[in-house]
């Protein structure tokens, strides 16, 4: 009888060494966890920028592909990420987001990076106001510029000269507008400029 007590006091011992470390490593990445918890369960779209899609928590060229711009998918869950060196893997305190697609395929992308390159907004939706609020145009001043579609600029670049103030709004996707004492003189979307008449 006391050599089973003294066996199953060495057997719990050894589950509860086992068990403290994995508790040890959820606690260590509960903070990072934690801080992207709150997108579990959106949805989301590919902005315009592609999005990595892996079939594990960790990118690599060979188990990543990208995702194109519109693409919708859902976060699932937020996990560790890992790498992994042949059967050796090392858990990097990284979080990953497990993304589901419409058509139920599971994979990964890094959280830092994802936020960055997705929109909470359907692309539908956006067209269709975009399309009612309209464009900038040659003749807008500032106030009907950033009523538009395009909103508020990202950055402002202005220049005092003699003949008064040059700014220029620069948006995302290669887009400026040219404004001289607060009115349109020309446009570029991405490659594209239109100018006002001379």
């Amino acid at each position: 009888m006391r050599i089973g007590v003294v066996v199953t006091i060495l057997t719990l011992g050894g589950l509860v060494s086992c068990t403290s470390a994995a508790e040890r490593a959820a606690a260590k990445f509960a903070p990072e966890k934690a801080k992207y918890q709150p997108n579990v369960g959106k949805q989301y779209w590919v902005s315009g920028v592609m999005v990595s899609f892996c079939k594990e928590p960790f990118t690599s060229a060979y188990n990543c592909t990208w995702l194109p711009a519109k693409t919708h998918l859902k976060v699932d869950d937020v996990v560790e990420g890992y790498v992994k060196t042949g059967a050796i893997v090392y858990y990097e305190n990284d979080a990953y987001y497990r993304l589901v697609l419409d058509d139920g395929t599971v994979g990964y992308s890094d959280a830092v990076v994802f936020g960055s390159n997705v929109t909470d907004l359907d692309p539908a939706i956006a067209a269709a106001e975009c399309k009612r609020r309209g464009e900038p145009r040659i003749g807008m001043n500032v106030k009907q510029v950033e009523a538009t579609c395009w909103g508020k600029p990202d950055h402002v670049n202005r220049r005092q000269t003699a003949k008064g103030v040059r700014e220029q709004f620069v948006y995302g996707d290669h887009r400026y507008v040219d404004l001289h004492n607060g009115i349109v003189t020309s446009i570029d979307t991405g490659g594209m400029r239109e100018r006002a008449a001379r």
